[in-house]
């Protein structure tokens, strides 16, 4: 499926809907843009990740970060003197 979209004044693109749709993206999902080796834009739904360890998956919000659960075991064992 290629659409042909022109960027707004405002530097935004839109998703047509049968987009949107067909990937299950709704109204205020989170997404990540990045570009590749050969110039091309990839745009995909946002996947929460651990800051610490960078994994996917289990992780909960701490302070405005995200950490995973076996980061915070970890971290908890440092606090209470566990060592690493």
């Amino acid at each position: 499926m290629k659409h042909t979209k022109r960027i707004t004044s405002h530097g935004s693109v839109s998703i047509p809907v049968a987009v949107r749709r067909e990937l299950g993206i709704r109204e205020r999902d989170a997404m990540d843009l990045e570009v590749d080796g050969q110039g091309r834009i990839l745009l995909q739904p946002h996947v929460p990740r651990c800051i610490l360890c960078g994994g996917e998956g289990d992780t909960v919000q701490v302070a405005g970060k995200r950490i995973c659960r076996g980061c915070s075991r970890k971290a908890l064992a440092l606090w209470e003197g566990g060592g690493d």
